[in-house]
């Protein structure tokens, strides 16, 4: 292998280990979307800065469980499949639910992450055409 020299500016190695922690973070979210994605770097990067951790691991956990739902690769991901469905399932067929209700199904599910009501509001969505009723703070669907 040949040698060979970068043209690194001081100024950018200096931010660059000044921020290493979040640059490995990020790193570690493009390697997990690049087995789900074409492209991580439309959900990592928006409107030409980082998108926050906080939404990341939202689009994560969403993007991770559609995966699960359309293709188990495990006998672990096929019951957690068939969970999640029997969750999805029993909501939409009630025709009429509460954040809360989602919460009590979610907690059935022991599950160590719990995502948040966006993110579940995504997953349904997914499924059956939906919305949200401010007023008596209730998701129907149509």
């Amino acid at each position: 292998m040949k040698d060979f020299e970068f043209a690194w500016e001081e100024e950018m190695i200096d931010d660059v280990l000044r921020h290493l922690k979040t640059f490995e973070k990020y790193y570690t979210y493009y390697e997990r979307m690049s087995l789900l994605v074409d492209d991580p770097n439309d959900y990592i990067v928006e409107d030409n800065s980082l998108t926050s951790i906080q939404k990341l691991n939202k689009e994560l956990y969403r993007l991770e469980t559609m995966s699960i739902l359309n293709s188990p690769k495990t006998s672990a991901d096929r019951a957690n499949r068939d969970q999640i469905m029997s969750l999805i399932n029993g909501l939409i067929d009630k025709g009429e639910f509460t954040r809360n209700d989602i919460d009590k199904a979610l907690e059935s599910l022991k599950l160590i992450n719990k995502p948040s009501y966006q993110t579940m509001e995504q997953i349904l969505k997914q499924f059956c055409r939906m919305t949200y009723n401010k007023k008596t703070k209730t998701y129907s669907r149509f």
